[in-house]
């Protein structure tokens, strides 16, 4: 079955609105730089990927995906590429696209954010709409990156080899020693390195690191001391390079990329389905405006 919202006819879109039960997914990441060796869209494109993949598992209508996220014109990069528009501008063309999407029957509305600059606003989001009347419900999720990095290194350090099908000896090897040595995830890293390379292989340019650092900078560490509060936690100025990795990804391959993406795309779908199973948040809702 089609499940993505520009691939079906009008009469099919009545058709699938039925057979997801009214639940539709808006993919959504940013345009950004991502290190030296990963594209601009690097989020976006795990997002539609996830949620395609995932609607296979579990069926739900797939919109358009979003790659306009969290890029303040006020961030200290200069990276070329990165689109920024105003925050009004987001939350009001995202409150429309729902207020449509809504329209045609799917009442409930799940958002699945790859950009960790989106959360913020899109929280404030779910809360400025949830003081709206509205005949739909609006959630959100993740793409679960650090939740199925730290499960892979977790299985592989503590399971026998073979344990993860698609990973090689040497992959194994690599992610052993990324347990051993704490490595994090983050912007750019093993994780989205390799998530890539499956999703999007010639995207990927791996000569390209060892140019610039991706190491955290430390120039915020004297407020989170002190218990002040930056935007994103500091993020823009402990990682200036627009890239996040305590060792350069050079250890990434397809077959990882495979490996957490199978592992994603499950946890995503099992997201799908507990939305769509539930009876009750659209229910109160409703009750609450309508007595």
């Amino acid at each position: 079955m089609e499940t993505r919202w520009l691939y079906v006819t009008s009469q099919e879109l009545e058709q699938l609105r039925d057979k997801t039960g009214g639940v539709c997914v808006i993919p959504y990441g940013a345009v950004e730089k991502h290190g030296l060796h990963l594209p601009l869209g690097t989020d976006i494109l795990q997002a539609e990927h996830y949620a395609y993949q995932a609607s296979k598992v579990e069926p739900v209508c797939v919109f358009p995906g979003i790659p306009f996220g969290d890029m303040s014109c006020g961030h200290p990069t200069t990276a070329p590429g990165i689109i920024s528009i105003p925050m009004e501008t987001n939350f009001l063309l995202l409150e429309q696209l729902c207020d449509q999407i809504a329209r045609y029957g799917f009442k409930k509305i799940l958002i699945l954010n790859a950009h960790g600059g989106n959360y913020a606003w899109l929280t404030a989001f779910l809360e400025q709409l949830g003081n709206k009347k509205k005949d739909y419900v609006v959630v959100m999720t993740q793409t679960f990156m650090v939740k199925t990095y730290r499960e892979l290194l977790d299985t592989v350090a503590n399971s026998p080899s073979g344990t993860v099908p698609e990973l090689t000896a040497e992959d194994e090897a690599a992610l052993k020693r990324y347990y051993d040595e704490k490595i994090p995830t983050g912007h750019g890293c093993l994780t989205e390195t390799a998530r890539l390379m499956d999703i999007a292989p010639g995207s990927v340019k791996l000569d390209r690191l060892g140019i610039e650092s991706g190491k955290h900078h430390h120039r915020t560490d004297k407020f989170a001391a002190a218990g002040i509060e930056i935007r994103d936690d500091g993020w823009w100025e402990d990682y200036p390079n627009n890239y996040a990795a305590e060792k350069d990804p050079v250890d990434a391959t397809e077959t990882i990329g495979r490996a957490l993406n199978r592992m994603a795309i499950e946890r995503i779908a099992n997201a799908f389905r507990v939305f769509k199973e539930d009876e009750d948040l659209l229910r109160r809702q409703n009750e609450k405006w309508n007595g």
